[in-house]
C-alpha cells in the first residue's frame, strides 16, 4: 500500500484494517478447501524507505538524548542547597556582586575546571589558555 499520497485526514492503519476485513481469512479459506499448510508462507514485497529527513531527525533525537543524560548526571552531582545559602546567593544577585569583573572571571574559571574534570571540553585551544591562567595564579 502506497501511503505517500493519502489525504491528510486518512489514517493508513484504518485503511489496512478495512482491507483486511473485506478479505476472507486465508487460514479459514485453506482449511475449507482442504489445502491446509501446503508450503511455506508467502513473503511480501512490501518495504519501508526512510527519508534523509527522517534519518536526520533520528540522529538529532539521539544527540539530544545524550545531552539530556549528560545534564541529568551533572544535576545529580549538585549538592542540595539549604535556605540560608540560597538567601545569601539572592542577596548577592540583588546587590550586583556577581556582575563584578573579578567575580565573573572567578566563576568562569570554576566552570571551566568543572567541565575539564568531567571531560566536557575538548583538549587544546581555549581550554588550555584558561588553564595557563590558573597555573600562574592571581
Amino acid at each position: 500500500m502506497d501511503i505517500r499520497n493519502l489525504p491528510p485526514n486518512v489514517n493508513p492503519a484504518e485503511l489496512y484494517k478495512a482491507g483486511q476485513a473485506n478479505e476472507p481469512d486465508n487460514a479459514s479459506a485453506r482449511e475449507a478447501s482442504g489445502a491446509a499448510e501446503q508450503g511455506p508462507p508467502q513473503v511480501s514485497d512490501d518495504r519501508v524507505d526512510i527519508s534523509e529527513a527522517g534519518r536526520a531527525a533520528q540522529a538529532s533525537e539521539t544527540s539530544q538524548t545524550e545531552e539530556l543524560a549528560f545534564a541529568r548526571k551533572a544535576m545529580l552531582g549538585i549538592p542540595p542547597l539549604d535556605d540560608g545559602r540560597a538567601e545569601d546567593i539572592f542577596q548577592r544577585i540583588n546587590s550586583g556582586y556577581y556582575s563584578q569583573p573579578e567575580v565573573v572571571k572567578q566563576m568562569a574559571e570554576g566552570v571551566m575546571q568543572t567541565f575539564d574534570a568531567a571531560g566536557g571540553l575538548p583538549t587544546g585551544g581555549e581550554a588550555d589558555a584558561s588553564s595557563d591562567t590558573n597555573a600562574a595564579g592571581p
